[in-house]
């Protein structure tokens, strides 16, 4: 069967939000002030979005690399898809130490989302995800509208093995 990137895209992003919610093993917003309010297939950085949507979780393709297995034209190839999972939050201006709530905000909803997916390494979407793994974390702040976004980016590396 083809591997298709898009329904594969789709289902992670549908794996992050059904363990949105209290009664998820791996709740992502867990010791959040507010629950996650989006997550999302795009590109995070041309997508701004209004205060309310925060935090939000941004799940974006960056690269795919395949190697073949077999020759022909049934031949099967292992494919190397790498992922941004950006965790943005936001506590918005005029609160007294918003910058620093949004900071912690944004670490823990990071760690709930790494816990997520190495609790996950086959990521219960699919029988052709041979493994995944977290290779990287990194931080940092965006600025939007004279306001600022703090982030994370979970770099996510899957293998998958398809024809």
């Amino acid at each position: 069967m083809a591997f298709d990137l898009v329904t594969f895209t789709d289902s992670l992003v549908n794996l992050i939000d059904k363990n949105n919610t209290t009664t998820s093993s791996y709740d992502i917003s867990g010791s959040l002030k507010t629950r996650v309010r989006k997550v999302s297939f795009g590109f995070y950085k041309n997508k701004p979005l209004p205060n309310i949507l925060y935090p939000c979780v941004w799940v974006s393709p960056v690269k795919k690399a395949n190697e073949f297995v077999e020759l022909g034209r049934s031949a099967k190839r292992k494919q190397v898809i790498e992922y941004e999972i950006a965790a943005i939050t936001n506590e918005g201006i005029g609160y007294e130490n918003g910058r620093e709530v949004a900071d912690q905000e944004m670490l823990q909803l990071s760690s709930n989302l790494e816990t997520l997916f190495r609790n996950y390494p086959r990521l219960s979407v699919t029988a052709q995800v041979m493994q995944s793994q977290i290779s990287d974390i990194s931080y940092d702040v965006s600025e939007y509208n004279e306001t600022w976004n703090s982030m994370s980016l979970l770099k996510l590396i899957v293998d998958i093995f398809s024809v």
